[in-house]
């Protein structure tokens, strides 16, 4: 069976969205209006379907944005967690160390070649080596670097300290806010 991939390009200001789901999933949580809500989640309408549970009245703002998120991820490669999920917000919000990240030598890179950015699930444009100008966004797959033509991709030992530090700053912003 053949698989059919049609790229879909969808507009690079999205990746705020999940800003914005986590900002009201906190205000709603912080104020107490969160519980009060009629259910909402999609991962509800998810587990109740899953369960053969078909009772979903009430739960029409589930079921919308549980069907955005079938449409999203049909057209789109890792659609929630690029877009909407609020722990990528979390993820991305944590301070990024730079030596960490994966780089290359722009330098180096074959006119307009762009082959790390067609790999990437998350369509993340790799900084050059020595940059401050990293991604949170970046999950550190790793896909961008076989498909380098040049072998010009680098990620060094200090990658793995970025992890560690980056995983002991979210078990703390989790703590701190009773997560």
């Amino acid at each position: 069976m053949k698989t059919i991939k049609k790229k879909v390009d969808l507009p690079s200001g999205l990746k705020y969205v999940k800003y914005i789901v986590l900002f009201a999933i906190v205000m709603l949580c912080f104020t107490g209006v969160y519980s009060s809500l009629p259910s909402w989640s999609p991962w509800e309408v998810f587990s109740m379907l899953q369960a053969l549970n078909f009772k979903l009245s009430g739960h029409l703002i589930g079921i919308i944005i549980f069907i955005c998120i079938l449409v999203g991820m049909a057209v789109c490669e890792r659609f929630f967690c690029r877009f909407l999920c609020p722990m990528g917000a979390v993820f991305s919000l944590l301070p990024v160390i730079s030596a960490g990240a994966l780089h290359r030598d722009r330098q180096n890179c074959g006119a307009k070649c762009s082959a790390c950015e067609k790999a990437c699930p998350c369509k993340v444009k790799l900084p050059d080596r020595y940059s401050w100008d990293t991604s949170g966004e970046c999950i550190m797959c790793q896909k961008c670097i076989p498909t380098c033509p040049k072998q010009n991709i680098k990620s060094d030992y200090k990658a793995i300290i970025s992890t560690v530090v980056r995983t002991i700053l979210l078990v703390v912003v989790m703590v701190v806010t009773g997560v």
